[in-house]
């Protein structure tokens, strides 16, 4: 063929791992902090999915807070993220029909992984309940507001449930 230049296999090898390399560092940066909500309306209320990826500074400086490290039992990493899902449940801002509601802790999974510089990272992921009365669901996250990282909510109806554009949603 040609006009088309071919790079020998070790080459094309060599530049697929240097490009590989920083696939497993955090997009955002090791300060960054992203959020997930799903929020699936049932006619039971809201079941809320919230989890938190922090990256390598963020997980650090938890896990000093809380007194453990990566080798931690398990036991006592799950004793201390539920004490601290709660928390961040409640700098979850949310109202019905112009009214406070809360998200009810259900259960939670945190698992550490290796992150950059030998540090770990750290995903924990709620699981909550939101039982409000009528109204449109307003949803506001205030937890680590300066801190990087990307943020997405998703909302969707469960069985049951149908959902209802009102407005547009603003950031």
């Amino acid at each position: 063929m040609a006009g088309v230049h071919t790079m020998p296999k070790l080459k094309l090898v060599l530049f697929g791992m240097a490009c590989s390399l920083g696939l497993g560092a955090h997009p955002m940066g090791n300060f960054s902090v992203s959020h997930y909500a799903n929020l699936r309306v049932t006619p039971g209320g809201v079941e809320l999915l919230y989890a938190l990826d922090l990256a390598e500074i963020p997980t650090f400086e938890l896990l000093r807070e809380w007194n453990l490290d990566r080798s931690s039992p398990q036991a006592e990493l799950d004793r201390k993220a539920s004490a601290q899902a709660r928390l961040w449940l409640s700098k979850l801002t949310m109202t019905a029909g112009g009214q406070p509601v809360e998200a009810r802790f259900e259960s939670l999974k945190i698992a550490l992984a290796d992150g950059a510089g030998n540090l770990p990272v750290a995903r924990i992921a709620i699981h909550a309940l939101v039982k409000p009365d009528a109204g449109n669901l307003s949803y506001f996250d205030g937890n680590y507001p300066d801190r990087a990282g990307w943020k997405e909510i998703v909302v969707e109806a469960g069985g049951g449930a149908t959902l209802k554009q009102i407005g547009r949603a603003s950031c």
